[in-house]
Formats: C-alpha cells, sequence, structure tokens
C-alpha cells in the first residue's frame, strides 16, 4: 500500500502532530 494519498496524509500527519 503504497499510495501518495497516503504518504502525504503521513506527512501532514505528522507535520500537524
Amino acid at each position: 500500500m503504497d499510495k501518495p494519498i497516503s504518504k502525504l496524509l503521513g506527512k501532514l500527519k505528522l507535520t500537524d502532530a
């Protein structure tokens, strides 16, 4: 499951911790 959306969401979540 290496989707671009997942990556973006993960990055956003990490930055939006």
